[in-house]
């Protein structure tokens, strides 16, 4: 008798998470009652335009939420932990060590008064006890893996003497240094030119597949997660409105949104062509109601959509939030 293969929970569950602004600014919903998971060395893309919760979420799975912003219900399980319930000191031995976090503005998120030496060996003395020069030896290792050639002497570099790329190479060492399991990245290529985006999206594909390093990318670019992801969610409204595998999403998509996103994008074939858009814009948090947040703004919308709020229907591992979601292959 065949022994049944033993069932592996995922790396990171998200269930039900809600967040919510504070009473005091009205208590609107900024993510609705979302859940997701990632596998160990999965790339996941969320995709969507700004003010659709993106990185709202990803706030809120480290409990880095800015003031005035609370997640009111709901699980963030990581590695079988329930880490929404840890304290802030367990929490911290989380952070910068199982999962790291890239974000979208490295000469923000660099300290302009720190060498960049020691804002490579912080993390790591903190979190794997390595000795002054042990930590100075792998921050090395490390700039080079990325690569950054030259590394002894950018350890004695400022982050305004280096390039923008260059500083992103930076806070992609700073994400590994302590060998996380999970690396969430939010726009981690935004302010960067196209060939630098390149280099640093096949930089982050390339560590994932040799680590088993599991990613959560954030991103408004459906180009760029198409180069990227295993599976793909797009976000509207605080709300995933359609998710699957990158191929399900991108050339058999369902959701009018996602449409919409995809015929905006510049592609060969629309060289010299007027590109589609999006009427209007993502509704405001005190106007999500009951209904279909994307009722507005939907070219196959009709009155019978006003009436409820569309569930997430899966089929086949491609699940969509539409009353008519379309059929059609691109």
């Amino acid at each position: 008798m065949l022994e049944l293969e033993k069932k592996v929970n995922p790396l990171l569950k998200v269930d039900e998470l809600q967040v919510n602004l504070a009473k005091r600014f009205g208590g609107y919903s900024v993510v609705s009652n979302l859940s997701l998971s990632i596998e160990q060395g999965e790339i996941v893309g969320i995709a969507g335009e700004s003010g659709c919760g993106k990185s709202a979420l990803s706030l809120a799975i480290l409990q880095l939420l800015p003031k005035g912003m609370e997640r009111s219900s709901g699980k963030v399980v990581f590695d079988e932990r329930r880490i929404d319930e840890l304290s802030l000191r367990k929490l911290q031995g989380i952070r910068g060590k199982e999962i790291s976090m890239i974000f979208q503005d490295p000469m923000t998120a660099l300290n302009p008064g720190l060498k960049i030496g020691t804002q490579l060996t912080e993390t790591m003395s903190k979190h794997l006890n390595l000795s002054r020069r042990e930590a100075q030896g792998r921050a090395a290792e490390l700039l080079e893996k990325v690569g950054l050639p030259r590394a002894s002497e950018l350890l004695n570099q400022y982050p305004h003497e280096l390039s923008g790329g260059m500083r992103q190479r930076v806070m992609i060492a700073i994400a590994l240094s302590c060998q996380p399991k999970l690396i969430i990245a939010d726009e981690p290529t935004t302010a960067l030119d196209v060939t630098v985006q390149a280099q640093i999206l096949q930089l982050l594909k390339k560590i994932s597949r040799e680590e088993k390093l599991a990613i959560l990318l954030i991103s408004h670019d459906l180009g760029v997660l198409s180069q990227m992801c295993d599976r793909i969610l797009i976000m509207y409204a605080g709300e995933i409105v359609e998710q699957g595998t990158a191929e399900d999403v991108l050339h058999r998509t369902k959701h009018p949104y996602t449409r919409g996103l995809l015929s905006s994008m510049p592609t060969r074939d629309k060289k010299g062509k007027v590109l589609q858009t999006i009427e209007g814009t993502v509704p405001p948090l005190s106007e999500r109601g009951s209904a279909c947040a994307f009722y507005k703004r939907c070219p196959v919308s009709r009155p019978d959509c006003l009436q409820s709020k569309p569930m997430l229907q899966e089929g086949q591992g491609h699940a969509v939030r539409c009353f008519y979601p379309l059929v059609k292959e691109r």
